[in-house]
């Protein structure tokens, strides 16, 4: 259900999950994250969570979900979440991250948007690592030609 890094880099952490389906799932998912944020020793962490493949899920599904997010706020500094193409899933996940209330939390169409949004606030290998994560190549600096 859930990706967890296998090398996190820095206070990087990259989630991808997949869209649950039952309260079980998201019971699975919350224990998880729980489990990878006590073996983490820093106390703020930078997230870039994958979520571009979810659709839109119950009415009791997505208050847990959103329940998630307002109990992790203590250990985020920065989450940048990709959204996938489904405008009405879009929303929903808009409304958690809106109803969680941590300013530094952020949702992005585009993975290359999330990754230079999250460059902006972390340190080069993290930022390195999210952009792989989310399979955008970095911008190489523009060169005036010769002549």
């Amino acid at each position: 259900m859930v990706r967890m890094p296998s090398n996190p880099v820095g206070r990087l952490i990259t989630l991808r999950p997949e869209t649950p389906r039952t309260l079980d799932d998201v019971a699975i998912l919350g224990r998880r994250l729980g489990e990878l944020l006590s073996q983490c020793t820093v106390p703020k962490l930078l997230f870039v969570t994958d979520l571009s493949t979810w659709d839109v899920v119950s009415p009791t599904i997505s208050t847990r979900c959103a329940a998630i997010l307002r109990a992790d706020n203590p250990r985020v500094e920065h989450n940048a979440i990709v959204l996938g193409p489904s405008a009405s899933a879009g929303l929903q996940m808009a409304r958690w991250i809106r109803e969680a209330g941590h300013p530094g939390r952020r949702a992005f169409r585009s993975p290359r948007r999330a990754a230079a949004w999250l460059a902006e606030r972390c340190a080069p290998p993290e930022a390195e690592a999210a952009r792989r994560f989310l399979g955008v190549a970095a911008r190489r600096p523009s060169v005036a030609p010769r002549g």
